[in-house]
Order: C-alpha cells, then sequence, then structure tokens
C-alpha cells in the first residue's frame, strides 16, 4: 500500500503536467489533441520501458511547444509595447516544470516498477 501511494505521489508531477499541456491546447480548440494529451497518464498502467520512453519523449516535446509559445507570445507583447517580465517568469516555470517531470522515473521505486536500468532512461 505504501509504495502504491509513493507510486502515485511520485507520478503526480507528470499527470499534471499533461493536464497543463491539455489546456493550454484546449484554448486553441485542438480537441483531438486535448483528448490525446489527457489519456496520456493511462500509459503509466503499462509496467514497459517503452511506456515510459513515450511519456518522456512527449514531455519533452511538451517542454519545446512551452519554449515555442513564450517566445512568441514575448514578441508579441513586445511588439504593442506590452509588460512581460512576469509572463516569463510563469512560463519559465510552466516549462522548468514540464521538462523535469520527464524525469520522475529515475526514483528508485519508478525504476523498479517499470522495469528500467539506466541504458533505457538515456
Amino acid at each position: 500500500m505504501k509504495k502504491r501511494l509513493l507510486t502515485t505521489v511520485q507520478t503526480l508531477p507528470l499527470v499534471f503536467s499533461f493536464f497543463l499541456l491539455a489546456a493550454h491546447f484546449l484554448r486553441y480548440g485542438i480537441l483531438p489533441l486535448v483528448i490525446i494529451l489527457l489519456l496520456f497518464p493511462i500509459l503509466l498502467i503499462f509496467r514497459k520501458p517503452a511506456a515510459v520512453r513515450i511519456i518522456q519523449i512527449t514531455l519533452v516535446l511538451g517542454t519545446a511547444e512551452w519554449i515555442r509559445t513564450t517566445v512568441s507570445t514575448i514578441i508579441f507583447r513586445e511588439h504593442i509595447q506590452q509588460p512581460w517580465g512576469r509572463y516569463l517568469i510563469i512560463m519559465a516555470s510552466v516549462t522548468l516544470f514540464t521538462f523535469i517531470s520527464a524525469f520522475v522515473f529515475f526514483s528508485k521505486n519508478l525504476k523498479t516498477r517499470y522495469k528500467l536500468n539506466n541504458r533505457e532512461l538515456g
């Protein structure tokens, strides 16, 4: 029971990251991608290294999307002469959180659960 709770707590950051990404794409009305991102945490059910790799790659791609969005919004805000400092701090935090979420599988508990070794984690 303790191990299950630990696993849940350790995987919460990546679940939250997928929800943030889904909300981002919902804002743009890309519903198929929203649904896919909301379903991604289901991959955690499969205790396979391939599932972990898919999750990690998707989170890294999500990080790239946050960077792209941040840069384009800052350029736009600068063009219309609006402040963007607080926006940058918020988006940098979201970007970093999403990126770090991809590394939750480096914990001993999750390495064991998903049958990972250091070579598979990159």
